[in-house]
This record gives structure tokens, sequence and C-alpha cells, in this order.
């Protein structure tokens, strides 16, 4: 009887640890939470990101979902739209019957056609290399200015345009 009894204590001393620690890690989840609130009320967003993907982390699987719009909000502000769609579809994923789907859907569609309506990127790198190879500051580029250009060292070699040696071949690309 003695043995039951203390295996009985053991069993139930480690049915409250757990549930002490279920309940540290969902304080720990809340309080991330929090100051991850905290940080994008005063527009830092970086700090509210990594509060928000730990409280993600660290909470339970119910409460996964409504955190992840918190992570896209973040996302938008920072101007990542592409990570706010992708965190937006995966909110819809986790919780498919949520009531706000119609409107997380519009809100995904809108999304993309302001990422659609974003400027290449590629033409700000163009258009800057093609301001550094004018040498003379003429407004006119000639094309052993062109040639010239080494355009892995004014840092416009990126992208698609990372294989291209001078602006000459930049322009002929």
């Amino acid at each position: 009887a003695t043995l039951r009894g203390l295996l009985a204590g053991v069993v139930c001393a480690l049915m409250v640890a757990g549930n002490a620690g279920a309940q540290s890690s969902d304080d720990d989840a809340r309080r991330h939470f929090e100051a991850g609130v905290s940080y994008f009320n005063t527009s830092d967003y970086d700090d509210a990101l990594r509060e928000f993907q730990r409280a993600y982390q660290l909470s339970e699987a119910d409460k996964r979902p409504a955190i992840l719009r918190n992570i896209a909000a973040v996302y938008e502000r920072m101007g990542n739209l592409e990570k706010t769609i992708e965190t937006l579809e995966q909110y819809l994923q986790a919780d498919p019957d949520t009531p706000e789907r119609a409107t997380v859907e519009l809100r995904i569609k809108n999304l993309k056609e302001r990422l659609a309506e974003q400027p290449d990127p590629d033409a700000g790198v163009a258009f800057g290399a093609l301001a550094a190879a004018d040498a003379d500051g003429d407004g006119e580029i000639t094309a052993a200015e062109l040639q010239a250009v080494d355009i892995a060292s004014t840092g416009y070699g990126v992208g698609q345009y990372s294989a291209v040696s001078d602006l000459w071949a930049f322009v002929e690309h």
C-alpha cells in the first residue's frame, strides 16, 4: 500500500507540474504577445515581429491563427507585402471557418493588386547604374563610359544583373 501511495503521489505531482508548465508556456506566450502589441503601437516593427513570432511559437494551437493576423499586420507596416499575403493565407489555412474569411480574402486580393502595381525594383537599379556611368557629368553617356563602369563595384550588379560585367553589357542585356 505504501508503494501504491507513493506512485499515486508521483503521478499527481507530475500532473500538477505538467499543468504548471502548460500554464507557464501560455503565460509566456501572453507576455510576448503583449510586448508585440506595445512595440507595434510605437512603430517598432522589428521588435513587434519578433515578439509576435515568439508568442506564436509558445501559444496553444487554438490561439495561433489570431496571432498570425498580428504578424501579417506587422509585415504590412514594414512594407513586405509578399510576407503579408503569405501570412494571411497561412491564417486562412489555420482557421478555415473563420467568420472573417471573406474580409481576409478581400484583403489578400487587394494586397496582391498593390504588389502588382509596385514599380520593378530593377528599374531603380538600371537608372542608378546609368547615372553612375556619366563619369564627366555632362549628361551624356558614351559607349566608352558605359564600358568603363564595373557594374559589380557600383552595387548595381544584383538580382538578374549579377552576371553583367559592365554597363555596356547591362544596356545590351
